[in-house]
């Protein structure tokens, strides 16, 4: 079972951000952070800073391509730190 969480603006009633979870089953927050408890067991996180720093930015932008050149020397330099 899931169901949908909304993000109100306090002063306007206006819907700011929406997101889909597993069946939620607790929430607790304060005046700079919200914890989200699911059913399935995640616990969700959110603080209020970095909440309203990504709406500021506004819509997510497409990430760039994947460049395979990139990705195979950031593989092997995770390798040579292991």
């Amino acid at each position: 079972m899931s169901g949908e969480l909304s993000v109100l603006l306090s002063d306007s009633g206006n819907r700011v951000a929406t997101g889909q979870f597993d069946h939620i089953r607790c929430i607790q927050g304060t005046a700079n952070r919200c914890v989200i408890g699911c059913e399935n067991g995640d616990v969700l996180v959110w603080d209020r800073e970095l909440f309203m720093r990504r709406l500021d930015q506004g819509e997510p932008q497409h990430e760039e391509p994947v460049d395979e050149r990139k990705s195979a020397l950031q593989a092997r330099l995770r390798a040579l730190r292991q």
